[in-house]
């Protein structure tokens, strides 16, 4: 309980800072949601909001964090409920934080008088990685149902499944071959997702700058690519948790090894999240490709009326399901789109489904 309690905090420290360095992530066009010249990203104003926004979110994550790890080290059967409850205060802070952002950078821009021509880029489909990495998710499942299924009589007639906070068996189910598929349904229903994602970043609208055309074409090739092979990588390694699940149903691992193994991998794909998020940034932003300033007289689109709270994109004008966030790192949806909405309530329904699941699986 402690190593979970370590890796939460150590989890929490790092949502933090990234929550609070988001605005430096994102587009030089646009600020807390808000549509602003590129120019006007460096004003001394600007950089004041973004400064309030990175030390007020750094500091009430450090308040909430601690009194986390007191009360989770004092009182170890209360995690649980004290991690809810944590999330949800992080959520409720830091959006709060966001809406400040968001609010002061509209007032900042009526105060300027920018009267550049805003016109629509051209858009034009560009290819970005191959899907056929995601043949690595169906040998992995063939390997593991063939283990399964293959050393079935080498299992014990019973198997531990869940643990208390000294690592001593808490949950034990009979064998069963329904427990033996069990890996393996979770690893088509995590493809299925992944497979999802993967097609959102595929037809995600590419965001041109009508004055660098193609330099940012380019940039967000190259983002899309980075994100779709992220997605590709991190799926086959939730996958792979799965897949030393049925094996461990074979091999008795040690609780306090399964737990060290699954944290690590977790805390790969966190790790290379953040560093895509700082190497890349939102669209491409951070990339260092540029050649010139171009031409200053044109200026993105001004779409901030779609854009309820710079963060729900809503425009029954615009063919596209997938946009760029404006705020974070990653795509939307159009919700005036009802494909939008259909994807939503889908994928809602199966992780709901995967929750009942576990839950009659563990009673």
């Amino acid at each position: 309980m402690i190593l979970f309690s370590i890796f939460f905090g150590i989890l929490f420290l790092l949502i933090t800072f990234f929550f609070a360095f988001m605005p430096y992530f994102t587009r030089k066009t646009e600020s807390f949601g808000v549509t602003i010249p590129e120019e006007m990203f460096d004003n001394k104003d600007v950089k004041k909001v973004r400064r309030f926004h990175r030390n007020g979110v750094i500091i009430s994550g450090l308040l909430l964090l601690l009194p986390f790890v007191f009360i989770s080290i004092r009182f170890p059967m209360s995690l649980n409920i004290l991690t809810g409850f944590l999330i949800l205060f992080e959520l409720i802070v830091f959006f709060s934080f966001y809406l400040n952002g968001h609010f002061k950078m509209k007032k900042l821009k009526k105060s300027t008088d920018d009267k550049k021509e805003f016109i629509i880029a051209p858009l034009k489909e560009e290819r970005i990685s191959s899907p056929f990495g995601f043949i690595l998710y169906f040998v992995i499942m063939i390997i593991t149902i063939a283990i399964g299924f293959s050393f079935y009589d080498k299992m014990p007639s019973e198997i531990t499944l869940r643990w208390d906070i000294n690592f001593k068996p808490s949950f034990v189910v009979k064998k069963s071959y329904f427990l033996v598929l069990f890996p393996v349904i979770m690893q088509i229903i995590l493809s299925m997702i992944f497979i999802l994602v993967y097609y959102i970043i595929r037809k995600a609208r590419f965001e041109i700058d009508p004055s660098k055309p193609e330099e940012s074409m380019e940039r967000s090739r190259i983002f899309k690519e980075s994100w779709a092979n992220f997605t590709i990588i991190s799926g086959f390694l939730m996958l792979f948790i799965f897949f030393l699940m049925e094996l461990s149903f074979i091999i008795e691992f040690s609780p306090i090894f399964l737990i060290s193994l699954v944290i690590g991998i977790t805390s790969i794909i966190i790790g290379m999240s953040i560093y895509l998020s700082v190497k890349v940034g939102q669209g491409g932003s951070r990339l260092k490709i540029g050649k010139g300033k171009g031409d200053e007289k044109l200026i993105s689109r001004d779409a901030d009326r779609y854009w309820k709270l710079g963060v729900f994109y809503f425009n029954p004008h615009d063919p596209a399901v997938f946009v760029e966030k404006r705020f974070g790192i990653g795509w939307t949806c159009n919700w005036a789109r009802p494909l939008s909405w259909v994807l939503i309530v889908g994928l809602l329904s199966i992780l709901g489904g995967i929750i009942l699941f576990l839950e009659s699986l563990l009673r």
